[in-house]
């Protein structure tokens, strides 16, 4: 994306990725390691009542919360939103 936006001499300002629910997108957050963190820490939980693989999701959640898998998500997201400049 960055060199696509140079090579069209465009600077970015601001990057966001659009994250998934289970059926569409729910959420559009700031391409950063500190908002996707907070937002993991508040939303992402095992849902009450799931006995089956309640090991695996919790042991994903936790996963989730170190700050080199949330530096990984901003690239593999499916949506972006670019906001950028003329040079």
């Amino acid at each position: 994306m960055r060199r696509k936006a140079a090579r069209l001499g465009l600077q970015i300002t601001r990057e966001y990725i659009v994250l998934p629910s289970w059926r569409r997108p729910s959420f559009v957050v700031e391409d950063d390691p500190t908002t996707l963190a907070w937002l993991w820490t508040t939303m992402a939980t095992v849902p009450p009542g799931v006995s089956r693989g309640s090991l695996l999701a919790e042991a994903a959640v936790r996963a989730g919360r170190r700050s080199r898998v949330l530096s990984v998500v901003g690239g593999v997201a499916l949506g972006r939103i670019v906001i950028a400049n003329r040079r």
